[in-house]
């Protein structure tokens, strides 16, 4: 038998804080603070097995810029 554990999505903590971050990040221009924030986000949710859609927007950001 599967373990259901195994395909769960999980939220992040940090997520309220960092989807914010991220809202004001994609509204923005690249600046330098703002990309050194999204390589941070980048890396915290590197294999994070959940907060899809941060981890979408995370490659938005990057194609965008």
């Amino acid at each position: 038998m599967a373990d259901n554990q195994t395909n769960k999505d999980y939220l992040h903590p940090q997520y309220r804080k960092d989807r914010e971050l991220l809202n004001t990040i994609l509204a923005g221009e690249p600046e330098p603070l703002s990309m050194a924030e999204l390589a941070r986000l980048r890396i915290r949710y590197d294999g994070f097995q959940g907060a899809r859609d941060i981890q979408r927007d995370l490659d938005k950001a990057l194609e965008q810029w």
